[in-house]
């Protein structure tokens, strides 16, 4: 989609009415103001993710909820004066709805990707990496030498959490729901990949481990595999639990097992909240991926115009990697 001269015709993906693919709509919507501490953005890319998938259908915990939470996309003039980006400036960041062809946010949430990165693949990075940053170095502290489990380690918050758990120097065992993925997980380093469809994992992961199980758990998996998820976990272990969906609460977790610590994470709250948290670990991945010392991720592209496509190839878990919508 050409943005030139667009800067009044703002076109944004709405919400499903009836909880179907079928009824995406592009809608004209008008532009948002723009503060001085924010950038006007025109839209290049964004990236989808489950969240996304649960808001389409209804099924988000949370209602009055927008779909998109990345992007990647260019700097346009906003009235106002930056001393961090020109016009024009690449940028990537996080956004609630950013399922649109410009968007306003915090000049402090977002950072110049490196210029070696496509606009498609800037947009896959932002939600995984700042999931698995958060997740894995900030909440559970990882380090070197201890063993983490990984589900769906072929997802976008998989592998960028398998890449950092390996750059930390921890063992790393991960979960993938078919064989061809993991074959896939086994070619990234991944000594031992697990079938996370089964039942029978948590026994695995304490033969791996000789019994202690994984220090840090992190994903999310079906309800009907939450016990054995936490059986997995070693003794002053830590869970941090992704799932939207999960029958375990706080106060029965900590009932079956009173010696591991729990979290819960809501990327799109904290990313609101705390706009200056965000920012920060987007640029601490940027200096990173300028020295390659992690990669991107892979992705699969569709068109905006393809949403119901889309949405639909991500709710059949084939995807390796992440699926990006280019506007």
């Amino acid at each position: 989609m050409h943005h030139d001269g667009l800067q009044n015709r703002v076109l944004r993906l709405s919400k499903p009415q009836r909880g179907s693919f079928k009824s995406f709509k592009l809608k004209h919507v008008a532009p948002q103001h723009c503060k001085a501490t924010e950038v006007r953005v025109a839209t290049d890319c964004v990236g989808l993710n489950f969240r996304d998938v649960l808001i389409a259908l209804n099924r988000y915990p949370e209602k009055d909820v927008s779909i998109g939470l990345e992007f990647s996309g260019r700097v346009l003039p906003n009235g106002h004066e930056n001393s961090h980006f020109a016009v024009g400036d690449r940028i990537f960041g996080m956004a609630l709805g950013s399922f649109a062809s410009q968007l306003v946010v915090p000049a402090c949430a977002v950072a110049k990707y490196p210029s070696y990165l496509s606009p498609q693949l800037a947009a896959g990075l932002p939600v995984a990496y700042t999931t698995a940053w958060h997740g894995i170095i900030e909440i559970a502290k990882l380090r070197a030498g201890q063993t983490i489990l990984i589900h769906n380690g072929t997802g976008g918050v998989g592998m960028a959490s398998i890449h950092l758990a390996q750059k930390i120097g921890a063992r790393v065992i991960a979960t993938a729901g078919s064989a061809e993925k993991r074959r896939y997980l086994n070619e990234m380093g991944v000594e031992f990949a697990l079938d996370s469809r089964n039942e029978g994992f948590a026994k695995h992961v304490l033969n791996i481990t000789d019994g202690r199980g994984a220090n840090v758990v992190i994903g999310a998996l079906p309800p009907k595999l939450s016990r054995e998820n936490i059986d997995a976990i070693s003794s002053g272990g830590h869970f941090v639990d992704m799932g939207k969906n999960v029958d375990l609460d706080k106060a029965k977790i900590y009932y079956l097992r009173p010696d591991i610590r729990h979290t819960s994470m809501n990327l799109g709250l904290s990313a609101t909240e705390d706009p200056q948290w965000a920012g920060n670990i987007l640029r601490k991945l940027c200096t990173k991926l300028s020295t390659h010392s992690l990669p991107h991720l892979p992705i699969r592209m569709y068109s905006i115009h393809e949403a119901e496509q889309a949405f639909r190839f991500l709710t059949k878990s084939q995807h390796i990697g992440k699926v990006v919508l280019r506007f």
